[in-house]
């Protein structure tokens, strides 16, 4: 699921490609361990890549999502 948080994240290394989660969480000034469960979320839809480093960053340029609402 995409959340507000989960797309700041996106923002963020859009921008600036991070070095690792702890790196992330500091410049996001959130928790390590929110960041990572964000993190390992979002690279299972394959919208962040981690290096073999541990380095994070993201690839795409635009996220389009449709949102079906059940009657």
């Amino acid at each position: 699921m995409l959340t507000p948080k989960r797309y700041d994240l996106l923002r963020h290394l859009r921008q600036t490609p991070e070095t690792g989660i702890r790196a992330l969480a500091r410049a996001l000034g959130s928790n390590v361990r929110w960041v990572h469960d964000d993190v390992v979320a979002l690279a299972e839809l394959g919208l962040v890549v981690r290096g073999a480093d541990g380095s994070l960053s993201r690839e795409i340029d635009e996220i389009v999502s449709t949102i079906r609402i059940a009657a």
